[in-house]
């Protein structure tokens, strides 16, 4: 199961081949912009060159860069059954606290990250390639499978504290007020397992895909959505 990424289409257009001044070539800017929206989207590191490239502002790009981590956190929540959509149940409806640790998680997972934006070549419709490996991270496999081991204390004492809990015999109130404590703790302990394998993160075999870049009608250059989703399913294994 993987997230589909939501891509914010002002950081995939390359505005201008040949920005004033800049000596770097149309197949330089490609390598370029995908280089730079991985950096800006995985890392927030948003360099002059790729700005220049695709016409934007730093500010723009870390509000990009806060709404990809959250994308993430919201992912984790469904992949985990800490919310379940199916009872309108979403990423806001934790508490605050809460959410901000599951960024915080993520800031820490994607500072991990390995891939590399290699040779841009341009195609004889016009179009670019360019080559990007990545290796994928582990850390997801391996944390559940230490929870699912049965050997990481925490998680037995998370479910020890609602063993034997009659939730037939609790009020409305006393049931919201009870399932929010339970998500809360289940999500922490979650998290506090991730967090203490950041240490031995690993990663998996490398995955090497062909991103093309192409031009709408108006010349616009933007990278392929499925390729994009290619790569963000890779950067972070869940298996």
């Amino acid at each position: 199961m993987k997230k589909i990424v939501i891509i914010i289409l002002s950081i995939l257009m390359v505005l201008g081949l040949a920005a004033c001044g800049s000596s770097s070539t149309p197949v330089d800017k490609m390598r370029t912009l995908v280089s730079g929206n991985l950096d800006a989207i995985y890392k927030g590191i948003i360099s002059d060159d790729y700005l220049e490239v695709i016409g934007s502002t730093a500010d723009v790009q870390r509000d990009n860069y806060i709404e990809g981590l959250n994308t993430e956190a919201e992912f984790f929540c469904y992949y985990f059954d800490i919310v379940d959509s199916s009872y309108d149940e979403s990423f806001e409806d934790l508490r605050e606290e809460t959410r901000n640790k599951i960024i915080s998680m993520y800031k820490q997972i994607y500072e991990k990250s390995k891939y590399e934006a290699k040779e841009s070549v341009k195609q004889s419709d016009g179009s670019y390639t360019v080559q990007v490996s990545i290796e994928p991270i582990d850390i997801m496999e391996k944390a559940i499978e230490t929870l699912s081991s049965g050997t990481y204390e925490p998680y037995n004492e998370f479910s020890a504290r609602y063993e034997g809990v009659d939730v037939e015999a609790m009020s409305d109130e006393e049931f919201d007020a009870f399932y929010e404590a339970y998500i809360d703790d289940y999500t922490n302990t979650i998290i506090d397992c991730i967090l203490s394998l950041l240490p031995s993160l690993g990663y998996k075999e490398t995955k090497t895909i062909s991103v093309q870049i192409q031009a709408d009608d108006e010349g616009i250059y933007s990278i392929n959505d499925d390729d994009w989703n290619k790569m963000d399913d890779y950067l972070i294994y869940y298996p």
